[in-house]
C-alpha cells in the first residue's frame, strides 16, 4: 500500500518533469524558428538590394 503510494508519487513527479522539459524545448523551438525567419528576411532584403544594384549598373551601362 505505502510502496504503491511512493511509486505513484515518483511517477507523478517524473511526468511533471517531462512536461516541464517538453515546454522548455517547445520555447527553444519557437525562438529558433523566429531566428530562422528573421535571418531569411535579412537574406531576402540583401538579395533584393543586390538585384536593384545590378539593374542600376545595367542602366548606367546603357547610357
Amino acid at each position: 500500500m505505502i510502496m504503491d503510494l511512493i511509486i505513484t508519487l515518483k511517477l507523478e513527479k517524473n511526468s511533471q518533469n517531462l512536461i516541464l522539459t517538453q515546454q522548455k524545448l517547445y520555447k527553444k523551438l519557437i525562438i529558433n524558428r523566429t531566428t530562422i525567419i528573421k535571418t531569411g528576411i535579412k537574406f531576402l532584403n540583401t538579395v533584393y538590394y543586390a538585384i536593384i544594384f545590378i539593374i542600376y549598373l545595367q542602366i548606367i551601362m546603357l547610357l
